[in-house]
């Protein structure tokens, strides 16, 4: 099971990767396709440099990592500082060997402002989206947290109030054996002790 939901992440990533790569394609072809009726190989150059370089700096800041946990803002926010940076990188290119001119930079800045403002809009429905299948029970992982005081808490608060995070809260893992079989917050029980973790994630 744990192998299914692993492979199951890693193809949703790399199909993240894929959208976030052909976005900045998509963007200039459309927007070249309104001023002329055949788009120049240029354009279709600049797209996929743009989209390499996307990806590649998206992975880098860390926008395919931990993603499941982080907020929109936080997610919105590394997407759009990797397109930035990715297309200042093709302006400097692009005047480093002199073929600036070749571009429109009407559609160049329309280029800037569109390609995030896609990605953006395709993260923000995807985020919608599973989180109306995670609060259905749909791609949860059940978690248990290690310490049942006022971090562990704290955590089961924030994982409880925020489903779309895809976490269920199943119990507490504490060293204190007093404590076992007791409900600290949100009718989540302390199960045992945490020398009895290895049984619970078994189970």
């Amino acid at each position: 099971m744990q192998h299914i939901r692993s492979s199951t992440n890693s193809l949703f990533l790399w199909l993240h990767r894929l959208i976030d790569a052909a976005t900045p394609t998509a963007v200039i072809i459309l927007l070249a396709l309104q001023s002329q009726p055949k788009v120049h190989d240029r354009y279709i150059v600049a797209g996929l440099l743009a989209g390499l370089f996307l990806t590649f700096i998206a992975q880098v800041n860390g926008t395919y990592t931990d993603w499941r946990g982080r907020s929109l803002l936080a997610s919105l926010r590394k997407i759009t500082i990797a397109w930035l940076l990715s297309w200042l990188g093709l302006v400097a290119i692009d005047f480093v060997v002199k073929i600036s001119e070749n571009f429109s930079r009407e559609l160049w800045l329309l280029w800037l402002v569109i390609t995030p403002t896609t990605l953006i809009t395709y993260r923000i429905v995807l985020r919608l989206t599973l989180g109306q299948l995670r609060r259905r029970g749909i791609g949860n992982k059940n978690v248990l947290i290690v310490g049942a005081g006022v971090i562990g808490k704290r955590l089961a608060n924030t994982l409880t109030d925020n489903p779309w995070m895809g976490y269920t809260v199943i119990g507490f893992l504490d060293d204190n054996e007093q404590l076992v079989g007791t409900t600290p917050i949100n009718n989540i029980k302390v199960l045992s002790t945490v020398d009895a973790c290895e049984q619970h994630c078994d189970s």
